[in-house]
């Protein structure tokens, strides 16, 4: 396992899920996680990681959010 925040959360819950759903989670977050290093290969990615921020807006309506922005990633 890649030693990346999300991994090593996923590894401190795994009492929590069935061991085939934790592998499923697993294989689903390594494949995010190398699509993620592509995109940064891009020549263009400034471009690309903002349409990409753009369209999670869309569908989770963060930045319409009530919440504090301190609190926000992006």
């Amino acid at each position: 396992m890649r030693n990346f925040c999300g991994i090593r959360t996923l590894e401190s819950q795994k009492t929590f899920f069935a061991e085939q759903t934790f592998e499923e989670i697993e294989s689903i977050l390594n494949r995010i996680i190398n699509e993620i290093d592509k995109i940064c290969e891009v020549e263009n990615f400034e471009e690309v990681a903002s349409n990409l921020l753009q369209r999670i807006d869309v569908v989770t309506n963060l930045s319409s959010s009530q919440v504090s922005p301190s609190y926000r990633i992006h």
